[in-house]
């Protein structure tokens, strides 16, 4: 594989969720009592009391958090560490039954494992079906590449999005810039993930760091997710380039450098007539910082993609060393949480 780009820390999955359908009025009652006996052999464990445990969050009567590979805080929230958040019974009847959501991260293989057999036992064994990767739908995912430069010295441009905005941080810099509509396909967000790591406690080494998030709404089957991804191309659309090498353009009015500083490319650029659009345009053209399009990226947000298999029933019921192992930790950790499913 191609390195990653010298500016390129690393790139990951910061946000899946995915969701089923439970029609049977049998099933969703079991799936419920299985849940309440989870939440009661935690409170028993954990010395908790169910409320802090178990809340009704999202339109979803009940949502619950799990640990995965690594133990977390039941009543506090938790920022970074991996963990499955599972929510079921929505309110509103046309909102699928079972909603869950990855969170923290890097995730790997092991702890889309963990989940797979966290949701084997809330789900009946005549449920099973629902785990398919032709009946998990994905609703939401956010690709992260973190970017080892301060968001202050970088411009970012999505080609083709109609809206943008640029939100400042306490001392007067960029924290976040967001480009695209919240209700399109695709959104970048690109935001200051050193400020946003002490915010949260997060473990940083107060190095410039920009993360920029392509957040995606894919609303298909498990089953398509990497035919999604390869037909989306979203990486050509994403430009980043360097301020400091733009701001020394000497083609570059005054008033096009303060209001890009001031307000973003995205929106200076819209303001600007056509021709001077698209002779800016080739101007920029100079000041790439790094290119998203290339091998090695695409490399490794595939990678990533094969990680989901451990959540697939096809892949379920491996008889690895590896797959035998982590159904040993898990009996061996949550075998007492659990005993009581049905």
């Amino acid at each position: 594989m191609n390195k990653l780009s010298k500016f390129i820390e690393r790139v990951l999955f910061d946000k899946l969720v995915i969701v089923c359908h439970c029609l049977e009025l049998e099933h969703c009652e079991t799936i419920v009592r299985n849940l309440f006996s989870i939440v009661a052999a935690i409170v028993s464990d954990e010395g908790v009391v169910q409320p802090q445990v178990m809340k009704s969050l999202g339109g979803y009567r009940y949502s619950v958090k799990l640990p995965l590979l690594e133990p977390i805080d039941w009543v506090r929230p938790v920022n970074g560490e991996p963990h499955l958040f599972i929510q079921v019974g929505p309110y509103a009847q046309n909102r699928p039954f079972i909603r869950f959501e990855f969170k923290g991260f890097p995730l790997n293989r092991e702890h889309y494992y963990l989940a797979r057999l966290w949701l084997e036992k809330i789900i009946p064994a005549s449920a099973h079906f629902l785990l398919t990767s032709e009946n998990m739908k994905v609703t939401t995912l956010d690709i992260a590449l973190d970017l080892m430069v301060d968001i202050n010295n970088i411009c970012v441009n999505f080609a083709s999005s109609q809206t943008s905005g640029v939100f400042f941080a306490k001392d007067g810099g960029i924290g976040t810039i967001i480009l695209g509509n919240k209700k399109s396909g695709c959104r970048i967000t690109a935001y200051d993930r050193t400020a946003n790591c002490k915010a949260k406690n997060l473990p940083t080494d107060n190095e410039p760091e920009t993360r920029i998030e392509s957040q995606f709404k894919p609303n298909c089957k498990l089953s398509q997710l990497e035919k999604f991804i390869n037909q989306h191309s979203y990486l050509k659309r994403i430009q980043v380039y360097d301020l400091m090498k733009l701001k020394i353009l000497p083609t570059l009015p005054p008033h096009t450098l303060m209001a890009i500083t001031a307000y973003g490319l995205k929106p200076a650029l819209q303001r600007l007539p056509k021709d001077e659009r698209r002779k800016m345009q080739s101007q920029l053209k100079k000041c790439v910082l790094l290119s998203l399009d290339d091998d090695a990226v695409k490399d490794v947000v595939m990678k990533e993609l094969k990680k989901l298999r451990g959540l697939m029933s096809e892949h379920s019921g491996s008889k690895s060393a590896q797959a035998q192992k982590i159904r040993k930790m898990f009996r061996k950790q949550y075998g007492t949480i659990t005993s009581k499913c049905e």
